[in-house]
């Protein structure tokens, strides 16, 4: 039995999909320097202003089915390439430490799997089942909570982030670690992250200001998947 934070970490690493279709392209004009484009796109993803395409374009704007970057070569429709998140793992205590001292390099977004969590095995021999984990999933930007209003860190954070959540969780299910997910998932938005009271956000959880989506899931583990 592997337990699931090995699981998730090697899906994410290793199996996750971060290629997504551009339908047509904008030559943006009056522009000088290195040329804008404006790909429109009609696959949800989770490009965010600021993340990066292919690896060396900056996202400079974005809506909700198009972005904006520069290019010293034309740009043209099809497969494109978004950041692979990182994973962690561990309590908030634990993960704060790791990403104090990942700060400067770390990659974002970032999928936080919530210690502790519990796994329960399935006795059942004849399931394909080999046991079930709760799951508390966070998927994460750095937010600049001084200049933007809750409405922009919606439109900023929560969305992408909900789109690697559900890409994220779509993949897992179709994938060869987890069967078919049949319990309800529930999804807290967060525009930011930290302790709460009924007047808001107090205090940060992370050493930056982060914003993005929490899932609780139950994740039916198969008993068998190919471990090499």
């Amino acid at each position: 039995m592997t337990p699931t934070p090995n699981v998730l970490e090697k899906y994410t690493n290793e199996t996750f999909v971060t290629t997504f279709n551009v339908d047509s392209v904008e030559t943006l004009a009056g522009d000088t320097g290195v040329q804008r484009y404006k790909l429109f796109s009609c696959e949800p993803s989770y490009a965010y202003k600021g993340g990066k395409i292919n690896g060396t374009m900056t996202i400079e704007d974005k809506g909700d089915n198009w972005f904006v970057v520069r290019s010293a070569t034309a740009l043209l429709p099809g497969e494109y390439t978004l950041n692979l998140p990182s994973f962690i793992h561990g309590t908030q205590k634990q993960t704060k430490i790791e990403i104090t001292g990942k700060k400067g390099n770390m990659t974002y977004p970032v999928i936080w799997l919530q210690e502790l969590e519990t796994d329960q095995m399935v006795v059942d021999r004849l399931s394909n089942i080999g046991f079930e984990a709760d799951a508390v999933l966070w998927f994460l930007l750095v937010n600049d909570a001084k200049n933007t209003t809750t409405k922009d860190r919606y439109d900023l954070y929560v969305k992408p982030m909900l789109n690697l959540a559900n890409r994220f969780i779509s993949q897992l299910e179709n994938g060869k670690y987890v069967s078919e997910i049949t319990d309800n998932i529930e999804t807290t938005y967060h525009t930011n992250l930290g302790s709460t009271s009924e007047y808001g956000y107090l205090k940060d959880l992370f050493p930056m200001p982060m914003a993005g989506v929490r899932i609780r899931v139950t994740l039916p583990i198969k008993k068998k998947y190919c471990q090499c």
